[in-house]
């Protein structure tokens, strides 16, 4: 399980060949700051092969995702908020930190931190800070390289997109890295509301003092 959530994780921050020169997307998917996005992941070695669901929340700068086994088996639960991570398992906290990699690390027992920061970048087929990356000709992203901080290089290409609020998102992510392959589908986006407390009030003009004789 502990490998299966790391490789989770980075599976989804993977790039690949070469940067041509970047084009502006026809309708660009940065612009998509509240979201959920739920769908399936499978991971496969040669000894092994594992299926989880997973649930994606983004609301602006913070996040929240979930990774569920079959059946509910085994979960972890990530939260950023205000630019603190927090990771739960159950009702135990697992991992605490300002940095979302580090505290997935504790939370895993991990040797490196997760680039878990990352993520919302790639789930919206953004490049984010990716080695090298390359366009199609509608200037959309088709594959990424991405060098982890252990040194492990790994090569993700977007292979299917659906459309979610005028943008062309992905829809199905294949990646690879060390011994691993990864297949991320992502089939059930949704739009969500700005919290109350994200939402800026309108200002209030100030009154027009007269001048008194």
């Amino acid at each position: 399980m502990r490998s299966f959530l790391i490789v989770a994780m980075v599976s989804l921050l993977v790039s690949c060949v070469n940067t041509p020169k970047i084009s502006q997307n026809p309708v660009s998917s940065a612009a998509l700051t509240h979201f959920e996005v739920s769908g399936g992941l499978g991971i496969w070695t040669e000894e092994e092969n594992i299926s989880t669901r997973m649930l994606w929340q983004q609301r602006a700068d913070d996040f929240s995702f979930d990774l569920t086994a079959p059946l509910g088996v085994a979960s972890l639960k990530v939260d950023q908020l205000d630019n603190h991570t927090t990771v739960t398992r159950g009702n135990a906290v697992v991992g605490s930190s300002s940095n979302p990699g580090i505290a997935l690390q504790q939370a895993l027992g991990l040797s490196i931190p997760v680039p878990v920061s990352q993520i919302a970048q790639w789930l919206k087929g953004q490049p984010g800070k990716a080695d090298s990356s390359k366009f199609d000709e509608a200037g959309l992203l088709k594959s990424m390289r991405y060098t982890d901080q252990s040194g492990i290089r790994w090569n993700a290409v977007i292979r299917k997109r659906t459309l979610f609020q005028d943008a062309q998102v992905p829809a199905l992510i294949t990646a690879t890295g060390g011994p691993y392959n990864v297949r991320i589908v992502l089939n059930r986006w949704k739009a969500l509301e700005p919290t109350p407390a994200e939402v800026t009030p309108a200002k209030i003009p100030e009154r027009l003092v007269i001048p008194t004789q």
